[in-house]
């Protein structure tokens, strides 16, 4: 049931970034413009040391309809559901960041409710977030950040291998909205990772990460997440780059209705990124790697130690048709546990989905998607698949706000899943209509009209 939580893996991510020809094309600079209380000052790309400060607002207001249908099946209770009807959501954040392009540090609160007509009539989430960059000489960064966390129930962490593969370690779908049931968290997450650039070739990063997750109303188990990475990068040719890297994973879930099952893993994958131009405005990469994931089961009172090792990957695909169409594949293959929800491991394969496309300087259209299905790890019953879909048409009628519509879907299914927290449906289906403004306001500091 993870959601602010996944992706906490810092630097384990498995791709390259694609630079196509386009991103170095000559264009016109974009306007600097200052905030509505002042602080302007110009930007100028050719001095990245200039320290500025920033300070925004973005408003999202939004109203729909709701289809939930949740099923009972075997002795999961369907109660505390949200059930079918009008909903509305609304969504403020306030960013400040101060700093020059390298050095920073990036703060943000954000906060979240929904008022439903049937059923689980509001729900409410926050997250505050300080994150912070430090270059320590010319080759070599550290990195550090922490987030807390007030959040509903929804994914429990299906997509967790994902993150490591995805841009920034975001799953598609995952919203602090988004939460189904009268049940809520308080979840903590902090990383800290450091760089170092032998040559310009040879690039090495280490990274770690802790979260813990809690249940506030309603049962649920409390979760305690580390991680650690190692990954080595070698560009031998500038369209071709090997990757190396090692992940080393532990999880324990403790409540009153699921035994301690503590779990550790260690996953290593080699694998290459390679990129084609294929014009000015054109590229295309591919991301792929192989290895193998050894985890093994804690003993515990009530259960002896167990040990299996499975193969792992991940693959992807990164294509830029021009300047405003953009395409994305992602899939991956690992060990992963439903947070929250039930301390048993399951072998993973996941997928994930996005493309993205703009017309003229006001319509942006993006879908994205993502299925996973996992089966129970060495000889237990029990397995769940999950997928869901969204697609946003935006219309940009000022540089200050816009119009949006979102259709979105949501489908989980756990079978004979042992050991799973009551009051949870195992089986749940959501369609999801919203219309709705999007405004974003530049209080304090310079900003480019792009």
């Amino acid at each position: 049931m993870r959601l602010l939580l996944i992706g906490f893996v810092v630097c384990g991510v498995m791709m390259g970034d694609v630079r196509p020809a386009w991103a170095q094309t000559a264009t016109d600079p974009p306007r600097v413009t200052g905030g509505l209380f002042g602080g302007r000052r110009p930007v100028d790309p050719n001095h990245p040391d200039r320290s500025s400060q920033q300070v925004t607002f973005d408003l999202d207001l939004a109203g729909g309809y709701d289809q939930n249908l949740g099923i009972d099946e075997g002795t999961l209770a369907n109660s505390g559901v949200q059930q079918s009807g009008a909903i509305g959501t609304a969504n403020g954040e306030f960013g400040y960041r101060v700093g020059t392009s390298q050095n920073y540090l990036n703060s943000s609160a954000r906060a979240n409710t929904s008022f439903a007509a049937e059923g689980v009539q509001q729900l409410g989430a926050g997250e505050a977030q300080l994150q912070t960059a430090i270059r320590m000489g010319r080759r070599a960064a550290l990195a550090a950040g922490v987030t807390l966390a007030y959040e509903p129930t929804y994914l429990f962490n299906a997509f967790g291998g994902l993150t490591t593969d995805t841009p920034d370690g975001v799953v598609p779908g995952a919203s602090l909205t988004e939460g189904f049931t009268e049940q809520r968290w308080l979840a903590a997450r902090g990383f800290g990772s450091v760089h170092r650039n032998w040559t310009p070739r040879q690039r090495t990063d280490v990274g770690y990460g802790q979260s813990q997750r809690k249940p506030v109303t309603g049962e649920g188990l409390d979760s305690n997440s580390r991680s650690a990475s190692l990954r080595h990068d070698w560009s031998y040719r500038p369209t071709a780059t090997l990757q190396f890297s090692y992940q080393y994973d532990e999880n324990q879930q403790v409540g009153d209705t699921a035994e301690p099952l503590p779990l550790r893993t260690h996953r290593a994958v080699a694998g290459m990124h390679l990129e084609h131009r294929l014009g000015p405005n054109r590229a295309v990469a591919f991301n792929f790697a192989g290895g193998a994931t050894r985890s093994r089961t804690r003993q515990t009172e009530e259960t002896n130690s167990v040990e299996f090792t499975v193969p792992s990957g991940a693959g992807g695909i990164q294509l830029r048709l021009s300047e405003r169409w953009s395409f994305s594949l992602d899939v991956n293959r690992s060990v992963t546990v439903l947070e929250g929800l039930s301390p048993q491991p399951f072998n993973t394969n996941a997928a994930s989905l996005v493309a993205e496309a703009r017309f003229g300087r006001s319509v942006l259209v993006n879908a994205t998607g993502a299925y996973a299905r996992g089966a129970a790890s060495f000889g237990n019953t029990g397995a769940f698949q999950t997928s869901l879909a969204s697609t946003e048409l935006r219309y940009q009628v000022s540089r200050g706000w816009a119009l949006t519509t979102v259709y979105s879907y949501y489908d989980h299914i756990l079978s004979d899943v042992e050991a799973v927290q009551s009051g949870f449906p195992s089986r749940h289906r959501r369609n999801s209509v919203r219309l709705g403004v999007s405004i974003w306001l530049p209080l304090f500091g310079s900003f480019r009209d792009n």
